[in-house]
Protein backbone atom coordinates (compact mmCIF):
# COMPACT_ATOMS: atom_id res chain seq x y z
CA UNK A 1 0.00 0.00 0.00
CA UNK A 2 2.84 2.41 0.83
CA UNK A 3 4.42 1.72 -2.54
CA UNK A 4 1.14 2.51 -4.33
CA UNK A 5 0.69 5.76 -2.36
CA UNK A 6 4.27 6.79 -3.08
CA UNK A 7 3.81 6.12 -6.78
CA UNK A 8 0.54 8.07 -6.80
CA UNK A 9 2.23 11.04 -5.09
CA UNK A 10 5.03 10.95 -7.67
CA UNK A 11 2.56 10.90 -10.57
CA UNK A 12 0.43 13.70 -9.12
CA UNK A 13 3.50 15.79 -8.22
CA UNK A 14 5.15 15.61 -11.66
CA UNK A 15 2.99 18.21 -13.46
CA UNK A 16 3.37 20.63 -10.57
CA UNK A 17 7.14 20.38 -10.91
CA UNK A 18 6.98 21.19 -14.62
CA UNK A 19 4.55 24.05 -14.00
CA UNK A 20 6.86 25.50 -11.35
CA UNK A 21 9.34 26.10 -14.19
CA UNK A 22 6.84 28.06 -16.32
CA UNK A 23 8.06 31.41 -17.51
CA UNK A 24 10.48 33.22 -19.78
CA UNK A 25 14.19 32.46 -19.94
CA UNK A 26 16.73 34.69 -21.67
CA UNK A 27 20.36 33.88 -22.34
CA UNK A 28 23.06 33.21 -24.89
CA UNK A 29 23.31 30.79 -27.80
CA UNK A 30 26.96 30.12 -28.65
CA UNK A 31 28.06 28.11 -31.68
CA UNK A 32 31.37 27.31 -33.31
CA UNK A 33 32.41 28.61 -36.73
CA UNK A 34 30.70 27.32 -39.87
CA UNK A 35 33.67 26.31 -42.05
CA UNK A 36 31.60 26.35 -45.27
CA UNK A 37 31.43 30.16 -45.02
CA UNK A 38 33.91 32.75 -43.76
CA UNK A 39 32.29 33.31 -40.39
CA UNK A 40 33.04 33.94 -36.74
CA UNK A 41 31.75 31.97 -33.75
CA UNK A 42 28.09 32.73 -33.12
CA UNK A 43 27.00 34.54 -29.97
CA UNK A 44 23.37 35.74 -29.93
CA UNK A 45 20.56 36.15 -27.46
CA UNK A 46 18.05 33.32 -27.17
CA UNK A 47 14.57 33.56 -25.67
CA UNK A 48 12.70 30.52 -24.34
CA UNK A 49 9.13 30.34 -23.04
CA UNK A 50 8.16 27.34 -20.90
CA UNK A 51 4.51 26.45 -20.30
CA UNK A 52 4.01 23.16 -18.51
CA UNK A 53 5.72 20.42 -20.49
CA UNK A 54 6.09 22.48 -23.66
CA UNK A 55 8.49 25.20 -24.73
CA UNK A 56 9.09 27.54 -27.61
CA UNK A 57 12.26 29.42 -28.46
CA UNK A 58 13.59 32.07 -30.81
CA UNK A 59 16.97 33.57 -31.61
CA UNK A 60 18.38 35.84 -34.29
CA UNK A 61 20.44 34.33 -37.09
CA UNK A 62 23.53 36.22 -38.14
CA UNK A 63 24.67 36.33 -41.76
CA UNK A 64 27.27 33.54 -41.95
CA UNK A 65 29.47 35.64 -44.24
CA UNK A 66 29.55 38.83 -42.19
CA UNK A 67 28.27 38.03 -38.67
CA UNK A 68 25.76 40.88 -39.07
CA UNK A 69 22.04 40.48 -38.34
CA UNK A 70 20.32 38.73 -41.24
CA UNK A 71 16.70 39.42 -40.36
CA UNK A 72 16.14 35.65 -40.16
CA UNK A 73 15.06 33.96 -36.91
CA UNK A 74 15.76 30.46 -35.67
CA UNK A 75 12.43 29.27 -34.30
CA UNK A 76 11.65 26.01 -32.59
CA UNK A 77 9.87 24.09 -29.90
CA UNK A 78 10.43 21.26 -27.50
CA UNK A 79 9.50 19.45 -24.33
CA UNK A 80 10.18 19.81 -20.63
CA UNK A 81 10.37 16.73 -18.37
CA UNK A 82 12.30 18.11 -15.37
CA UNK A 83 15.19 18.11 -15.15
CA UNK A 84 15.47 17.26 -18.89
CA UNK A 85 14.71 19.81 -21.59
CA UNK A 86 15.00 19.22 -25.34
CA UNK A 87 14.11 21.24 -28.40
CA UNK A 88 14.61 21.47 -32.12
CA UNK A 89 14.17 24.20 -34.68
CA UNK A 90 15.16 25.60 -38.03
CA UNK A 91 15.98 28.71 -40.02
CA UNK A 92 16.17 29.51 -43.73
CA UNK A 93 17.95 32.38 -45.42
CA UNK A 94 18.45 33.23 -49.08
CA UNK A 95 21.64 31.13 -49.48
CA UNK A 96 21.49 28.76 -46.50
CA UNK A 97 19.24 26.76 -44.22
CA UNK A 98 19.81 24.85 -41.00
CA UNK A 99 18.10 22.49 -38.62
CA UNK A 100 18.98 22.45 -34.94
CA UNK A 101 18.62 20.12 -31.95
CA UNK A 102 19.53 20.88 -28.34
CA UNK A 103 19.24 18.93 -25.09
CA UNK A 104 20.10 19.69 -21.48
CA UNK A 105 18.71 20.50 -18.07
CA UNK A 106 16.27 23.02 -16.62
CA UNK A 107 15.98 24.15 -13.01
CA UNK A 108 14.33 27.10 -11.29
CA UNK A 109 17.64 28.94 -11.76
CA UNK A 110 17.90 28.45 -15.52
CA UNK A 111 18.66 26.33 -18.56
CA UNK A 112 21.93 24.70 -19.69
CA UNK A 113 21.94 22.87 -23.02
CA UNK A 114 24.20 21.65 -25.77
CA UNK A 115 23.50 20.50 -29.28
CA UNK A 116 24.19 21.21 -32.91
CA UNK A 117 23.03 22.97 -36.03
CA UNK A 118 23.12 21.16 -39.38
CA UNK A 119 23.85 23.84 -42.02
CA UNK A 120 23.17 23.54 -45.75
CA UNK A 121 24.96 25.88 -48.21
CA UNK A 122 24.16 25.16 -51.85
CA UNK A 123 25.72 21.69 -52.24
CA UNK A 124 27.70 21.73 -48.97
CA UNK A 125 26.55 20.80 -45.50
CA UNK A 126 28.17 21.07 -42.11
CA UNK A 127 27.34 20.48 -38.46
CA UNK A 128 28.46 22.88 -35.78
CA UNK A 129 28.26 22.43 -32.04
CA UNK A 130 26.40 24.89 -29.83
CA UNK A 131 25.67 25.61 -26.17
CA UNK A 132 22.84 27.50 -24.52
CA UNK A 133 22.82 29.13 -21.12
CA UNK A 134 19.72 31.06 -20.03
CA UNK A 135 18.31 32.50 -16.81
CA UNK A 136 14.70 32.83 -15.78
CA UNK A 137 13.25 36.32 -15.98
Amino acid sequence: MRHALGLLALIIGAPATAQALDGNYVGQLRCKVVAAAPSVPLLVQIRLTVAGTLLRYESDVLNPNSAQPSGVKEIGSGTVAPPVISMSGRAKGATYAFQSAYRGTITAAGVDMSGSQKWYFDQAKQDRSCTISAKRR
